[in-house]
Protein backbone atom coordinates (compact mmCIF):
# COMPACT_ATOMS: atom_id res chain seq x y z
CA UNK A 1 0.00 0.00 0.00
CA UNK A 2 1.76 3.31 -1.26
CA UNK A 3 0.26 5.43 1.66
CA UNK A 4 2.08 3.07 4.24
CA UNK A 5 5.40 4.44 3.04
CA UNK A 6 4.45 8.00 4.27
CA UNK A 7 3.02 7.04 7.50
CA UNK A 8 2.46 4.22 9.60
CA UNK A 9 0.13 1.61 10.62
CA UNK A 10 -1.38 -0.11 13.83
CA UNK A 11 -3.32 -3.22 13.05
CA UNK A 12 -6.44 -3.38 15.08
CA UNK A 13 -8.19 -6.58 13.83
CA UNK A 14 -9.88 -7.33 9.98
CA UNK A 15 -13.79 -7.12 8.74
CA UNK A 16 -15.44 -9.47 6.77
CA UNK A 17 -16.09 -8.76 2.84
CA UNK A 18 -19.40 -8.30 2.44
CA UNK A 19 -21.61 -7.21 -0.63
CA UNK A 20 -24.11 -4.09 -0.77
CA UNK A 21 -26.81 -5.65 -2.61
CA UNK A 22 -29.46 -3.16 -4.12
CA UNK A 23 -32.82 -3.74 -1.93
CA UNK A 24 -34.68 -4.91 -4.82
CA UNK A 25 -32.33 -7.15 -5.73
CA UNK A 26 -33.84 -10.53 -4.89
CA UNK A 27 -30.27 -11.46 -3.86
CA UNK A 28 -30.74 -8.61 -0.90
CA UNK A 29 -33.19 -10.94 1.05
CA UNK A 30 -30.28 -13.91 0.96
CA UNK A 31 -28.21 -14.19 4.88
CA UNK A 32 -25.26 -14.59 2.72
CA UNK A 33 -23.56 -15.13 -0.68
CA UNK A 34 -20.96 -16.63 -2.90
CA UNK A 35 -19.33 -15.94 -5.95
CA UNK A 36 -21.93 -18.21 -7.96
CA UNK A 37 -25.27 -16.19 -6.70
CA UNK A 38 -22.95 -12.87 -8.08
CA UNK A 39 -22.90 -14.49 -11.73
CA UNK A 40 -24.90 -11.90 -14.03
CA UNK A 41 -24.66 -9.06 -11.37
CA UNK A 42 -22.30 -5.83 -12.18
CA UNK A 43 -20.03 -5.88 -8.84
CA UNK A 44 -18.20 -3.14 -8.36
CA UNK A 45 -14.46 -3.21 -6.32
CA UNK A 46 -11.65 -1.55 -6.21
CA UNK A 47 -9.12 -1.65 -8.75
CA UNK A 48 -6.15 -4.25 -9.60
CA UNK A 49 -3.29 -2.88 -7.24
CA UNK A 50 -5.67 -0.03 -5.40
CA UNK A 51 -5.57 -2.75 -2.31
CA UNK A 52 -3.24 -5.42 -2.03
CA UNK A 53 -4.97 -7.47 -0.14
CA UNK A 54 -8.15 -7.83 -2.40
CA UNK A 55 -6.21 -8.17 -5.39
CA UNK A 56 -6.34 -12.01 -4.89
CA UNK A 57 -10.34 -11.58 -4.63
CA UNK A 58 -10.31 -9.85 -7.71
CA UNK A 59 -8.16 -12.24 -9.45
CA UNK A 60 -10.67 -15.56 -8.52
CA UNK A 61 -13.54 -13.49 -9.40
CA UNK A 62 -11.45 -13.02 -13.52
CA UNK A 63 -10.17 -16.12 -13.73
CA UNK A 64 -12.93 -18.53 -12.19
CA UNK A 65 -16.49 -16.81 -12.13
CA UNK A 66 -16.08 -14.44 -15.32
CA UNK A 67 -20.25 -14.09 -15.71
CA UNK A 68 -19.32 -11.67 -12.92
CA UNK A 69 -19.31 -7.80 -14.48
CA UNK A 70 -16.42 -6.09 -12.89
CA UNK A 71 -16.34 -2.54 -12.75
CA UNK A 72 -13.78 -0.55 -10.84
CA UNK A 73 -14.53 1.09 -7.67
CA UNK A 74 -12.68 4.71 -7.00
CA UNK A 75 -10.30 4.22 -3.90
CA UNK A 76 -12.42 5.95 -1.84
CA UNK A 77 -16.06 5.53 -1.44
CA UNK A 78 -18.18 8.01 -1.21
CA UNK A 79 -21.96 8.54 -1.24
CA UNK A 80 -21.96 9.17 -5.24
CA UNK A 81 -20.80 6.06 -5.64
CA UNK A 82 -23.34 3.92 -3.46
CA UNK A 83 -26.06 6.72 -5.16
CA UNK A 84 -24.27 5.43 -8.98
CA UNK A 85 -24.75 2.00 -7.88
CA UNK A 86 -28.13 1.92 -6.96
CA UNK A 87 -29.57 3.60 -9.73
CA UNK A 88 -27.58 1.07 -11.53
CA UNK A 89 -28.58 -1.47 -10.08
CA UNK A 90 -25.45 -2.88 -9.37
CA UNK A 91 -23.43 -4.73 -6.20
CA UNK A 92 -20.92 -2.87 -4.37
CA UNK A 93 -18.19 -5.03 -2.54
CA UNK A 94 -18.14 -3.45 0.59
CA UNK A 95 -17.33 -4.59 4.55
CA UNK A 96 -19.54 -5.21 7.38
CA UNK A 97 -19.10 -2.43 9.51
CA UNK A 98 -20.58 -0.07 6.43
CA UNK A 99 -24.24 -2.17 7.25
CA UNK A 100 -26.79 0.47 6.71
CA UNK A 101 -24.25 3.08 5.72
CA UNK A 102 -26.61 3.57 3.01
CA UNK A 103 -30.49 3.01 2.82
CA UNK A 104 -30.67 1.88 -0.76
CA UNK A 105 -28.35 -1.38 0.45
CA UNK A 106 -28.63 -4.23 2.14
CA UNK A 107 -25.22 -5.42 3.63
CA UNK A 108 -24.53 -8.89 3.15
CA UNK A 109 -21.72 -11.17 3.94
CA UNK A 110 -19.40 -12.67 1.04
CA UNK A 111 -19.12 -16.42 2.31
CA UNK A 112 -15.83 -17.11 0.43
CA UNK A 113 -13.72 -16.28 3.31
CA UNK A 114 -12.21 -12.98 2.32
CA UNK A 115 -11.36 -10.31 4.88
CA UNK A 116 -9.77 -6.86 4.97
CA UNK A 117 -7.62 -5.12 7.96
CA UNK A 118 -8.46 -1.90 9.35
CA UNK A 119 -6.18 -0.04 11.80
CA UNK A 120 -5.08 3.27 12.91
CA UNK A 121 -2.92 5.39 10.64
CA UNK A 122 -0.18 7.60 11.78
CA UNK A 123 2.33 9.95 11.61
CA UNK A 124 6.09 8.14 11.04
CA UNK A 125 7.46 11.16 13.36
CA UNK A 126 5.66 11.37 16.55
CA UNK A 127 4.14 14.24 18.62
CA UNK A 128 4.26 13.09 22.56
CA UNK A 129 0.47 12.91 22.07
CA UNK A 130 0.30 10.52 19.34
CA UNK A 131 3.16 8.38 21.04
CA UNK A 132 1.04 8.20 23.98
CA UNK A 133 -2.04 7.97 22.10
CA UNK A 134 -0.70 4.64 21.02
CA UNK A 135 0.87 3.16 23.24
CA UNK A 136 -2.71 2.97 25.69
CA UNK A 137 -3.93 1.34 22.03
CA UNK A 138 -0.89 -1.06 22.00
CA UNK A 139 -1.26 -2.01 25.84
CA UNK A 140 -4.88 -2.58 25.32
CA UNK A 141 -4.61 -5.09 22.41
CA UNK A 142 -1.47 -7.01 24.13
CA UNK A 143 -3.88 -7.52 27.35
CA UNK A 144 -6.66 -8.75 24.81
CA UNK A 145 -4.64 -11.02 23.46
CA UNK A 146 -3.85 -12.77 27.21
CA UNK A 147 -7.14 -12.86 28.28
Amino acid sequence: MQWRSTCSYLDLGAYRICCAVPRDNPLASRTSLTFDDLEDETLYMSKQGDIPHLDALRDNIERNHWRINLKDAPFFYDINLFNRCAQEGAILLSLECWDRVHPAFATIPLDEGYSTPYGICYPKTLTENVMHFIGIIKTILENERYQ
